[in-house]
């Protein structure tokens, strides 16, 4: 008897009469049978498990009292890091499987039955009670699904401290992915004013060009400024995003110094599930005369599925807000003004497909391309009306994957992608440095990766082969170009019947104009129980410096081709508890950077960067939930980050990160009828400083939003919301205001 788990599936295998099949949640992973005890009162062959992240099972019949077969795997001992392997190989030395040997009645050949006494095979009944001859009973009535990770990264299943959040894609609601990412623990979102403009993100104290962004596992960073613009990235089509704390350069290499964000896309569209297509749409109208619209379809053939989306959204951009002259401590000459040129229009456009090769064989692609053209307010104190910018980008992705379940599972994938960024931007006037501007940037990219898992009894291994190359074309750059290969490798380790899981990782890159650079890291999961476990980790960070802060040649920036790549240790620890009403995360962390890039003044008016930085950022992240009754749920999260200098420079050393506030909290209140909802939520961030001297400080400040929602039938809905509600003056960045209160109201349907 053989029975397998496939994605998204439910369990299809053969199982006696009157069985009963227990499972088990784990922190960290989908739901999923537990090996070697999944069979009570029968006999048949215990359930091996292929892989940690519960892609495969495997259920045989044994003959007598034969167990499971045991295995070990030690990988190849590297001088510069065996302290990692010393650590497994202890761990191995403990290993045990305990496996149940039981047996099955069923003669050969015979095929047993799950069908239920309606026929329902899908292995989900709803019964209870003494089994009756032709029934199954189930200790606990939980879909048990196999999910291969979207990217082979495998971020979901890796030992570090990840935040999932999930986009429900009926809701009526106005949201973009920098107001999405804001409210995520250990998160910080710099908004310089508004739709469309300009958004960073730090993730425990990283400055923004320390945080890789993938969208369907594409990097979008590009080497000419390694931070990515959040704004560009419309959340119309993306139906989770995976925030990855914590350095982990041994998994995505350059740049992954403070964390990772991973947008998936939707593969799907809610609907009836009788029919191959479904149609959806949305569209918003509210202040500053700012609309969004979206549409998309979705249909499936025998052999697969594929979606068309489409996006436009425009904004004036004309806020009224506080000026306060550029003396903030002077009240009396402030007075009441208006953003002007901050208005924007842009359009997105997706296609996706995923189709079938074979029972274990797929094949996925996706192409999606967005423009933008808007206005770029500048500083309150330098407004610059005439200056403008155009964004495009147009990304690529194809990939295969293969896999076969059993004792010695496999899974293996080879992909190709590649993206073009082009920015335009013009000061004709010279009205935010003294001098017009014209710049106009090409960056063309492309990569691929070959690899694969092996499963075994003990765990899993992997190995990946990664290759990448860009260009950049601009003239205040010298057109450069730069390769980057990497070889990557992974090993879980499973003790104490998987009670315990050690992962090592090591990565090898080679950088065209950045060297070479190994990468380790060590992490460890514990379940202590089925709903309580503790993780730790221990990795290493780098960051090869941009394009701009090598070549660029231009106004009163020179740069340093002699530039070292940024560096950082990081770890961490901490807790997760599920239990049936409520959630609760904790843990604690550091992360020490060196050689980080900073400019000095070198001549008149000319600055250039050198490797003078050092830094500590050190912390608290708590984040949880709690179902209240009745529909309630209440969550939130805390972040205490203290962000230190460690220069050693006079009058900076010790002092607070500038961009850094050291207290973030988050709250939400959701209520959900069955045909009403609504939802409230606050955001409080503590001061933090705008000069490395810590002499000046923007305010605390608090923001509460709010709204309402009716679901008029199955495909219908409508909403309202107001943001700001407390009609705060608020600043991310010192000289660029951000809106005050504004009205929203969404209509989202589909057929």
């Amino acid at each position: 008897m053989t029975a397998d788990i496939s994605r998204g599936s439910h369990w299809t295998g053969n199982v006696r009469e009157g069985a009963v099949i227990r499972t088990i949640r784990k922190s960290g992973y989908p739901t999923a049978l537990k090996p070697g005890r999944c069979f009570r009162g029968v006999k048949s062959g215990p359930i091996r498990k292929t892989g940690p992240s519960a892609g495969f099972f495997r259920c045989e019949p044994q003959d007598g009292d034969a167990g499971c077969e045991t295995r070990s795997y030690l990988p190849v001992n590297w001088t510069r890091y065996r302290w990692f392997y010393c650590v497994i190989a202890v761990s191995t030395a403990w290993l045990s499987l305990v496996c149940e040997p039981v047996q099955s009645d069923a003669g050969p050949g015979e095929k047993e039955d799950i069908s239920d006494a309606s026929g329902d095979r899908s292995g989900t009944g709803n019964m209870t009670g003494a089994s009756e001859p032709g029934d199954l009973e189930y200790v606990e009535t939980i879909e048990v699904t196999a999910r291969r990770p979207d990217d082979p990264n495998l971020i979901t299943e890796l030992p570090a401290f990840i935040t999932t959040i999930t986009i429900d894609s009926d809701a009526p609601r106005f949201r973009t992915l920098p107001e999405l990412l804001s409210g995520a623990v250990g998160v910080t979102v710099k908004d310089f004013g508004g739709l469309g403009k300009l958004s960073t993100i730090s993730i425990r104290g990283s400055a923004a060009n320390q945080v890789v962004v993938l969208l369907d596992g594409v990097r979008i960073n590009t080497a000419s400024d390694a931070g990515v613009d959040l704004s560009t990235l419309p959340l119309n089509a993306i139906e989770r995003v995976e925030v990855l704390r914590g350095a982990d350069s041994a998994v995505f290499g350059s740049g992954a110094m403070g964390g990772v964000i991973n947008l998936i896309t939707r593969k799907t569209v809610p609907g009836p599930a009788d029919r191959r297509w479904r149609l959806h749409g949305a569209f918003t109208y509210g202040s500053f005369n700012t609309s969004d619209a979206d549409a998309g379809l979705w249909f499936e053939s025998e052999h697969g599925s594929y979606r068309v989306t489409a996006k436009y959204a425009h904004s004036d951009g004309d806020f009224e807000f506080t000026n306060t002259n550029g003396t903030e401590f002077n009240p009396d000459d402030d007075f009441t003004d208006v953003r002007r040129d901050n208005a924007i229009d842009a359009a997105t456009l997706g296609f996706w497909l995923r189709r079938s090769l074979g029972p274990d064989s797929e094949l996925t692609g996706s192409v999606e391309g967005f423009i933008d053209d808007k206005g770029i307010p500048g500083m309150i104190t330098f407004p610059s009306p005439s200056a403008t910018q155009k964004d495009r980008r147009l990304s690529g992705l194809l990939r295969y994957e293969t896999g076969r379940p059993g004792g010695l599972g496999y899974r293996a994938f080879a992909e190709i992608s590649g993206k073009y960024i082009g920015l335009d931007f013009d000061d004709p006037l010279g009205e935010q440095t003294g001098v017009p501007i014209r710049t106009r940037q090409q960056t063309r990219a492309g990569g691929a990766r070959i690899g694969g898992d092996v499963y075994y009894a003990r765990g899993s291994a992997g190995l990946t082969l990664h290759g990448s190359g860009e260009h950049l074309n601009d003239d205040d750059f010298g057109e450069p170009d730069r390769t980057t290969l990497a070889v990557s490798a992974r090993n879980d380790l499973n003790c104490f019947n998987e009670h315990l899981w050690i992962t090592t990782l090591l990565r090898y890159d080679t950088i065209s104009d950045a060297g070479d650079h190994w990468s380790p890291k060590l992490g460890f999961r514990w379940f202590v129980t089925d709903r309580l476990s503790l993780r730790a980790n221990a990795g290493y960070g780098f960051r090869a410096p941009s394009f701009n802060e090598l070549f660029m040649q231009t106004g009163f920036i020179v740069g340093n081709p002699d530039l070292m790549p940024e560096e950082a240790l990081s770890c961490d620890i901490g807790f997760s508890y599920q239990g049936y009403r409520w959630r609760a995360e904790a843990a604690a962390f550091q992360i020490d950077s060196e050689d980080l890039i900073q400019y000095l003044l070198v001549s008149g008016f000319r600055y250039k960067p050198f490797n003078i930085g050092k830094a500590r950022s050190r912390g608290i992240e708590l984040d949880g939930s709690v179902e209240l009754g009745g529909g309630v749920t209440l969550s939130g999260s805390y972040t205490w980050d203290e962000a230190v200098d460690r220069s050693g420079e006079p009058n900076v050393d010790g002092k607070q990160i500038p961009g850094r506030p050291e207290h973030d909290l988050f709250g939400k209140l959701d209520w959900s009828g069955s045909r009403i909802g609504a939802w409230v939520e606050w955001h409080y961030l503590s001061g933090n400083y705008v000069t490395r001297a810590n002499t000046k400080e923007l305010d605390n400040r608090s923001i509460g939003n709010a709204g309402i929602s009716w679901k008029i039938n199955n495909y219908l809905q409508i909403g309202a919301e107001v943001k700001n509600l407390n009609n705060s003056d608020v600043v991310d960045v010192r000289g660029f205001p951000l809106p005050p209160r504004a009205f929203f109201a969404s209509v989202r349907f589909v057929q």
